[in-house]
């Protein structure tokens, strides 16, 4: 495989940031779409601009990661802050990419899993700019997920009766605590869940409430953290990366 070949020279870290790279482009797309599709917007229209003066952004300045460093993480024009999550969604896009070419090189077998974890990162970033679960990602997503599925020999294994499962718990604990989950995140676990299986699912689920917990704990020593509407799927998604790397590693 590629990585194998560069691994003894100097050709093998200039992979690595070329994979990297890669990913952080991805990355942006899928926070451009994160951002758009919830309130109706084309993906191509209008261009990128800042969110705070509307200034439409030059090509330079819309490229991953570098643009924010090289203009300190403010606009070019109006100063205002332009916040560190888009920095964090391309970074993240860029390991996930990195982890694939370790496990499956440039073998395209692993796809489904590739848009397995892409999904989760992108749903998370609609879910923390507007506390939602957008139905077209999610389902676009998953189309995505069972076609490169069938073309690839399955590498997941369909498990209805665990969504199944899922679907009638998380059900069961929305009537109880009707204030907990919300309806996109059952729908999402459901879908997860179908091709996870129950065992997986639930590693996901206690890595995402444990990693809540520890992140409510710390925000409630500030006094002006608001905690009243938690945006649950960026925890989902962790744990999501951490069960599918605990799967693997063992």
């Amino acid at each position: 495989m590629l990585l194998v070949t560069c691994r003894n020279n100097g050709g093998f870290f200039m992979i690595l940031c070329f994979i990297f790279y890669s990913g952080c482009i991805i990355g942006s797309f899928l926070a451009v779409a994160a951002s758009r599709l919830p309130q109706g917007q084309s993906l191509l229209l209008p261009r990128s601009h800042c969110t705070h003066c509307g200034h439409t952004l030059a090509f330079y300045e819309l490229m991953p990661l570098f643009s924010q460093l090289l203009l300190g993480n403010r606009c070019r024009y109006c100063r205002q802050p332009i916040g560190i999550s888009l920095a964090v969604m391309e970074s993240l896009s860029g390991i996930i990419l990195l982890l694939y070419s370790r496990v499956f090189g440039t073998l395209p077998f692993g796809l489904p899993l590739l848009f397995l974890l892409y999904m989760g990162l992108t749903l998370a970033y609609t879910d923390y700019l507007y506390l939602i679960v957008e139905p077209k990602l999610m389902y676009g997503f998953t189309f995505l997920i069972v076609v490169s599925n069938e073309l690839s020999g399955r590498l997941l294994t369909y498990h209805p009766l665990a969504a199944l499962l899922v679907v009638v718990l998380l059900v069961f604990i929305q009537q109880l605590i009707p204030d907990g989950l919300g309806g996109g995140d059952v729908r999402l676990l459901t879908i997860w869940a179908f091709f996870l299986g129950i065992f997986e699912t639930a590693i996901l689920i206690f890595f995402a409430s444990l990693i809540a917990l520890l992140f409510c704990v710390i925000t409630r020593r500030h006094k002006n953290s608001d905690l009243r509407y938690l945006p649950f799927v960026p925890f989902l998604c962790i744990g999501l990366i951490l069960t599918i790397v605990r799967y693997y590693l063992s």
